[in-house]
């Protein structure tokens, strides 16, 4: 210990030393999180102090039955998981620096938080979406076949930006995306996607004729450069803002949730779709059985005539 480490075992003097070291050497972390640690562990600390009614709390006393006995106060999984991670922490650095010789988070499971529904649209809205803009312009080519793309092969943002022109297959309705950790998947396109795509290729060579511009990339800039991630998130994000009040989720990604959801609500093979979004894990594309799931009860709620008879019983 150097001469600044207090020389008390106990956990408020432990704690204060605690919140200094996040203040001064842990530049990643933003005042807010530095806070809610800190908040978090001085409500540990008044739960222990209530239950042994005494102010002094030694560090080596604490057990994982007394911190499982804190976090049974709270009932969402998502305040409890950030005050495992607050209590995590804390252990961590005591163990670092030799203060205590067994870390009490070691029997002390992460509760497992819900993974909300992913957004996606109904197909009237993604319809709609990928025929608003205006195709004559060179522009309005490039962001309907960026639209086109993402809803017909459910390909990520980094996937989309990351195309290359000899990617697409025309004659085999083709195209070959390159996905995480350089996995390499060759996935059908629709031929309307494909239609779109060609249209904005003739006007762009027409633009940009005996100019200097990335010719590899399928979809460049004004400035004749690949697109970037941002700027394909500010494209989708206009369009689906003009047309989509209601969708929660304006990305990119929503398109991919789109594609998904639609090919299930059409009956596709499970494991064909895991195949096509380049999932490693068939649970990553199970949650799209529940949104198939939950646009059944809205059909149903709107459409039965009994819907409401049956949900006010």
């Amino acid at each position: 210990m150097n001469n600044n480490t207090p020389i008390s075992l106990d956990l408020t003097s432990w704690l204060e030393h605690f919140s200094n070291y996040l203040k001064n050497n842990i530049h990643n972390y933003s005042i807010h999180t530095i806070r809610a640690y800190i908040d978090d562990l001085m409500q540990f600390l008044e739960y222990l102090q209530s239950r042994r009614e005494q102010k002094i709390i030694p560090l080596k006393s604490i057990n994982q039955i007394q911190i499982r006995g804190f976090l049974h106060k709270y009932n969402k999984a998502t305040t409890i998981a950030r005050k495992l991670s607050s209590l995590r922490a804390f252990f961590r650095f005591l163990i670092d620096r030799d203060i205590i010789e067994i870390n009490p988070m070691n029997k002390v499971s992460t509760p497992k938080l819900e993974q909300p529904l992913p957004s996606f649209l109904d197909l009237n809205e993604a319809l709609e979406l990928v025929e608003y803009p205006d195709t004559k312009k060179l522009q309005g080519a490039r962001d309907a076949a960026i639209l086109e793309t993402l809803y017909g092969t459910g390909a990520r943002l980094s996937e989309l930006v990351g195309l290359d022109i000899k990617d697409l297959e025309q004659e085999k309705g083709l195209i070959r995306i390159m996905g995480k950790r350089n996995k390499e998947r060759l996935i059908p396109i629709g031929r309307k996607a494909i239609k779109s795509i060609k249209h904005y290729l003739r006007l762009r060579n027409l633009k940009y004729h005996n100019k200097e511009i990335d010719t590899e990339a399928m979809f460049l800039n004004k400035f004749g450069g690949r697109l970037s991630g941002r700027s394909v998130e500010r494209i989708v994000a206009k369009y689906m803002k003009s047309i989509l009040a209601k969708c929660k989720q304006k990305s990119p990604h929503t398109l991919r949730h789109t594609f998904a959801s639609h090919l299930l609500w059409n009956e596709a093979d499970l494991r064909a779709i895991q195949e096509m979004l380049g999932h490693s894990n068939l649970n990553s594309t199970q949650i799209y059985t529940h949104t198939t799931l939950e646009y059944l009860k809205k059909v149903y709620q709107k459409a039965h005539p009994k819907a409401e008879e049956v949900n006010g019983q």
